[in-house]
């Protein structure tokens, strides 16, 4: 999404998505980007819970503005013509963040699940349910994960990661670490016959040496 707050609600988000755009006609006629004005929000907290006392702040206020959180006051007035979001009954806290993800893996992974994963599906598809994960933790209160490694489906995460800085898709904010750096041998495809070349982490490697394989993008 264009523009995230990092508050959420207890069972939801506090703030929603704020896209921006547009285009305007220069004298020659040719499209221009214009660049939209700063969206300003205020959220009314029943309770805030910012991480820093033991204590809800009580009837908080929350001014936003663009994806910044400007100011928090307790029983603090919205500026005039600022949008309000009544959230008065309700709690809000920091948003979470997950740094240990990987959204290209679904299921209990087991090593069933992950023959199926790298063996049965596109690296395509796999995208397409990594952006439905982003999705997920979004609508969970993460607005922040870091994603290590997309187990055999190359840079994909980076791809979910553009495509949620872009607007195309909702998700949170994205650390992405794409390919894993292993030794030699590690995340193969295990217990099937020596004959069968199996996807490992490193798909590109060098003939055989008398100090054994190397990966040659490494």
């Amino acid at each position: 999404m264009k523009v995230r707050s990092s508050l959420l609600v207890v069972g939801g988000l506090a703030a929603g998505m704020i896209w921006s755009g547009g285009a305007r006609l220069s004298a020659s006629g040719q499209a221009k980007e214009k660049e939209a004005p700063v969206k300003r929000v205020a959220i009314r907290a029943g309770r805030l819970i910012d991480g820093k006392t033991d204590t809800a702040i009580a009837n908080a206020l929350i001014l936003i503005e663009g994806d910044k959180i400007v100011s928090v006051t307790a029983g603090g007035s919205a500026p005039a013509g600022v949008d309000v979001i009544d959230l008065s009954q309700a709690t809000v806290l920091p948003g979470l963040v997950d740094a240990h993800t990987h959204v290209l893996l679904n299921g209990d992974i087991t090593a069933e699940d992950y023959d199926a994963q790298l063996l049965k599906q596109s690296i395509p598809y796999r995208a397409i349910l990594a952006a439905r994960n982003a999705w997920i933790a979004l609508d969970h209160g993460f607005t922040t994960i870091r994603d290590l490694e997309t187990e055999g489906a190359m840079y994909a995460d980076a791809d979910v990661k553009t495509a949620i800085e872009k607007g195309e898709v909702p998700g949170p904010r994205m650390q992405a670490a794409t390919r894993a750096l292993t030794p030699t041998g590690m995340y193969p495809l295990l217990g099937y016959s020596w004959e069968l070349k199996m996807p490992t982490e490193c798909n590109m490697w060098t003939e055989s040496t008398g100090r054994g394989r190397r990966c040659a993008n490494r």
